[in-house]
């Protein structure tokens, strides 16, 4: 992964401005710097590349034991929060935990 990074470590010269969408509906140039004064989430900025990268190691075996992924995508009785977008979120060891359709959501 050597597109992964911390916002603290580089300059950004090379990112995508964000844009926010009106009332009107128009799009404005976002003004606040996402990267000074709000961390991204996880904050940390990456490529899909390396995404892809981090999310194969992750979920073959490669950064942990089986048996500790397990547990981390578990979801633990009675560790449930009213989240402010996803509404009633379960988690895992650190993790939400969504399970809907048939399909695991971390």
């Amino acid at each position: 992964m050597t597109n992964t990074f911390h916002p603290d470590s580089k300059g950004y010269k090379a990112l995508a401005k964000g844009y926010m969408r009106q009332a009107n509906g128009d799009w404005k140039l976002e003004e606040v710097s996402w990267l000074t004064d709000i961390v991204p989430a996880g904050g940390f900025i990456s490529t899909v590349n390396d995404l892809v990268l981090w999310d194969q190691q992750w979920h073959n075996g490669k950064l942990l034991k089986k048996e500790t992924y397990e547990l981390m995508i578990a979801k633990k009785e009675n560790v449930i929060r009213q989240h402010p977008v996803f509404g009633l979120t379960e988690y895992g060891y650190g993790l939400t935990v969504r399970n809907t359709d048939n399909l695991l959501r971390l």
